[in-house]
C-alpha cells in the first residue's frame, strides 16, 4: 500500500522552545506520506527532538490487508472437444490415446495470480491435467481454485467433450401372433425386452409407441417400437408387430327346437314337407364380434322340400359365423307328419250284381266292388267284409242272393 498524503503522520508536535524536529525509524524522514508498506502489521515509532537533544517518541502499528481476489483464466486450456473422428477440435489439450471406450488426454493447468506474493493453485473439481482418461459420450467438468495468503479466492472451470463415435445398435423380437384371451376379445401379451449393444455402456431404452410388454392388446396389429440411445445421444430404433387373432368360436345359446313338420304346410298336396326358416329363432354371442353383426346360416335353406312318408326326417345345420371366420353349429331335426286324410270314392262300384248260374250266390271275380282311393301320401284300404279271402279286395268275395 502506498500511503497517497500524511494519513500516517502525527497530527501535530511541539516543544516549549523553538527547534523541535520530528522523524520515524521506517524512512527516517518526516512524513510517511508517498511510502509503501506490505500487507500485514508494520510498527513505526516517531520520535520528536527539541534543540536541547530531549526526545519523546509515539508508536503506530500501520495494518495493511490484501482485500483485491487473486485471478486465474480457464481460457488458456478452454472447453475442450475431441471429434467423433478422434481428434481434438477445441481447446487446448494433448490426445495422448484413443481407445473402443474413450480417450486420453492431458492438458497444462492454469496457474492462478495475485498482487501479493504467496499465491496456491489447486484443482477443486475434476480430473486434472492428466494424462487421464475420458470416456465417449462423456462431458466432464474441470475446475481450478486460486487462493492467496489472506485467503482470498477466485475459480474458474472448463469442460471437456468426448464424442461417442459409434451410435447404439438395437434389436426386436420377431412379430407376434396370438389369439385372443378367452371370451374377451383382447389378449395379455409377454413379450421379450429388445437387445442393445454399444461400444460403451450407459446405453438406455425408451418405448416410442404401442404397450409394454405384459399390457393388454387389443384385436388386430400393433406396431411396438423400441428407442436405444447413448450418452452422446446417439439412437437407433427397432420395430416389431404385435397381432391379436381372434379363434374363438361364436357360442349358440339358443338353438331352434326339433319340431314336427305336416304335410300340408306346404300347400302341395304331396307326401314332402317345408323346411321351415329358423334364423330368427338363433340366439348367439361371441367374444368379438355383436351378436347383430353375426352371420347365421342354415342348411338345407327355407323352403326346400323334404321327405317322401310319414315319419321321415330332415336335419337342419344351424350355422353361425363370426367376423374372423370362426364358426359353430347345432342340429334341427324335423319329422314329418302326414296331417291329410286320404280320400275314398263308392261312387264307382255298381254293387247289384245276378246270382251265378246254378247256385244262389254271387262271387265277384274281379275288383268290381273295390272303391277308388287316393293319398297324399301311401295308403292302404281295408274292407270288414269277413267272407272275403283278402282284407284289402272283394275280389273272389262270395255274397248270397
Amino acid at each position: 500500500f502506498t500511503m497517497p498524503g500524511t494519513g500516517f503522520d502525527p497530527a501535530s508536535y511541539g516543544d516549549n522552545c523553538p527547534g523541535a524536529t520530528i522523524a520515524n525509524d521506517y524512512n527516517g524522514l518526516s512524513t510517511l506520506a508517498g511510502e509503501t508498506f506490505p500487507v500485514g502489521v508494520t510498527t513505526v515509532v516517531w520520535t520528536v527532538t527539541d534543540a536541547a537533544g530531549n526526545t519523546t517518541s509515539c508508536t503506530i502499528d500501520i495494518t495493511i490487508t490484501d482485500d483485491e481476489d487473486p485471478e486465474i483464466d480457464c481460457s488458456v486450456v478452454g472447453d475442450v472437444v475431441v471429434d467423433i473422428d478422434g481428434t481434438v477440435s477445441q481447446g487446448n489439450a494433448t490426445l495422448v490415446s484413443s481407445g473402443p471406450c474413450g480417450v486420453t488426454l492431458s492438458y497444462v493447468a492454469p496457474v492462478g495470480t495475485d498482487n501479493c506474493p504467496g499465491q496456491q493453485t489447486f484443482l477443486s473439481g475434476g480430473l486434472g491435467a492428466g494424462p487421464n482418461y475420458y470416456n465417449y459420450g462423456g462431458v466432464y467438468t474441470e475446475s481450478y481454485t486460486v487462493i492467496d495468503a489472506s485467503g482470498n479466492t477466485a475459480s474458474c472451470s472448463f469442460t471437456i467433450t468426448v464424442e461417442d463415435q459409434v451410435p447404439p445398435v438395437i434389436t426386436c423380437p420377431v412379430d407376434i401372433t396370438v389369439p385372443t384371451d378367452l371370451g374377451v376379445c383382447e389378449a395379455t401379451v409377454t413379450y421379450a425386452n429388445p437387445l442393445g449393444t454399444d461400444n460403451c455402456p450407459g446405453f438406455t431404452f425408451s418405448l416410442l409407441q404401442g404397450l409394454p410388454s405384459g399390457s393388454l392388446f387389443a384385436l388386430g396389429t400393433t406396431t411396438v417400437e423400441y428407442q436405444i440411445e447413448d450418452d452422446m445421444g446417439n439412437t437407433d430404433v427397432c420395430e416389431f408387430d404385435v397381432t391379436v387373432v381372434d379363434q374363438e368360436d361364436p357360442i349358440i345359446t339358443t338353438c331352434p327346437a326339433d319340431r314336427n313338420i305336416p304335410t300340408s304346410s306346404n300347400g302341395t298336396d304331396d307326401c314332402t314337407g317345408a323346411v321351415p326358416n329358423l334364423i330368427p329363432e338363433v340366439v348367439a354371442q361371441d367374444n368379438c364380434t355383436p351378436s347383430g353383426s353375426l352371420i347365421v346360416t342354415q342348411s338345407p335353406v327355407a323352403g326346400t322340400a323334404f321327405g317322401s312318408a310319414h315319419g321321415d326326417q330332415q336335419e337342419v345345420v344351424i350355422t353361425v359365423e363370426d367376423a374372423a371366420g370362426n364358426t359353430t353349429t347345432c342340429v334341427v331335426t324335423l319329422t314329418l307328419v302326414d296331417d291329410e286324410d286320404p280320400a275314398i270314392d263308392c261312387s264307382v262300384i255298381n254293387p247289384t250284381r245276378s246270382a251265378n248260374a246254378g247256385v244262389c250266390s254271387f262271387t265277384m271275380p274281379g275288383g268290381g266292388f273295390d272303391p277308388a282311393y287316393s293319398d297324399n301320401c301311401a295308403a292302404t284300404i281295408s274292407h270288414d267284409y269277413v267272407y272275403a279271402p283278402h282284407t284289402n279286395t272283394l275280389a273272389g268275395a262270395t255274397f248270397p242272393v
